[in-house]
């Protein structure tokens, strides 16, 4: 089940964004729009809840961080 959360993570994230790592801050490399769409799409996608918790975890924008954190906050 990782495996694919992993896999939808970073196929959502190169929708929007041409070059990243997993430790790429994606705050660094594409606008805040880009940043509401990946949140929301994978939000869709996953059934996580954006929530303050999430915020408060989620500080570096990373598809690491992404891959840590939703896990924990799938409905």
């Amino acid at each position: 089940m990782l495996y694919l959360n992993e896999q939808v993570i970073e196929e959502t994230v190169k929708n929007y964004v041409k070059e990243f790592d997993r430790t790429t801050n994606l705050l660094g490399v594409t606008s805040v729009r880009n940043i509401i769409y990946i949140l929301t799409d994978l939000e869709n996608e996953l059934g996580f809840q954006i929530n303050d918790s999430f915020v408060r975890e989620i500080k570096d924008l990373s598809v690491e961080k992404l891959i840590e954190v939703i896990p924990k906050h799938l409905k």
